[in-house]
């Protein structure tokens, strides 16, 4: 499964990214914010 993470904080979002890459999902990008993610989408 690929999915696209966007959490404002630095901090979750990076443990998030190394959670679910240990559980074999990849994580195609992770951002910050709402228009990040509109333009990783």
């Amino acid at each position: 499964m690929r999915v696209i993470l966007a959490e404002d904080s630095v901090l979750l979002r990076e443990g998030l990214v190394r959670l679910l890459g240990g559980v074999g999902i990849e994580v195609v990008a992770a951002v910050a914010d709402a228009d990040a993610l509109l333009r990783a989408v």
